[in-house]
């Protein structure tokens, strides 16, 4: 089973970041609740579910984004949405997600101290923002001078096929260092990484 992370983290950024995205899992094969999904033997779009880009991709990150959604449902042919969250609502939903709180480095020795709160992760605007912040932080992993957000789907989404897809808007910045990624939920193979990471 795979577990869904987003997180934000610091390399020496003093400048406050955001990061913003949407998150669904589409299905073609058994559920964490042991129900089974057939997927169709009808072909796969060649475009990402969901949007289509009117222009091309655009590297300034102050501009607007220029997607328009194209199907609502955002399924492919043959697939069975299991998990979604558009983050419209006015909180971070906590029966989809957990906030992971410490200052132990993640494993990369990063910088910041992963917080729970609304400084460094909330909704805005239909919209998930993990902002890092330069800031003085202290919790009981010692001080940190950075923070930031670390959600993850841990026993609230955990699926074992499937697809997985999200749209992400990106910072950008030396000390930056956003991710999206999946970690097993059960660590048969040994501890990080012997048991996988898909990043």
């Amino acid at each position: 089973m795979l577990v869904l992370i987003l997180m934000m983290g610091c390399r020496g950024k003093k400048d406050p970041v955001a990061s913003q995205t949407d998150t669904e899992v589409i299905d073609s094969g058994s559920t964490d609740n042991g129900t089974t999904l057939e997927p169709s033997s009808a072909p796969e779009p060649d475009s990402a579910p969901g949007v289509q880009p009117t222009s091309e991709p655009n590297a300034d990150p102050d501009q607007e984004d220029t997607a328009t959604e194209v199907d609502p449902e955002g399924l492919r042919d043959g697939w069975v949405l299991v998990w979604r969250d558009e983050f419209s609502g006015s909180e971070i939903d906590t029966n989809k997600w957990e906030f992971e709180v410490n200052g132990q480095g993640g494993g990369n020795n990063e910088l910041q101290y992963y917080t729970d709160r609304s400084e460094n992760s909330r909704i805005e605007n239909d919209a998930l923002v993990i902002e890092a912040r330069s800031e003085s932080y202290t919790g009981t992993d010692g001080t940190r001078n950075y923070t930031s957000a670390r959600l993850r789907t841990i026993n609230k989404g955990d699926w074992t096929y499937g697809r997985i897809e999200a749209r992400i808007r990106l910072p950008y910045g030396q000390g930056i260092w956003p991710a999206f990624w999946m970690l097993p939920t059960d660590w048969v193979y040994g501890g990080w990484a012997a048991s996988g990471e898909i990043d």
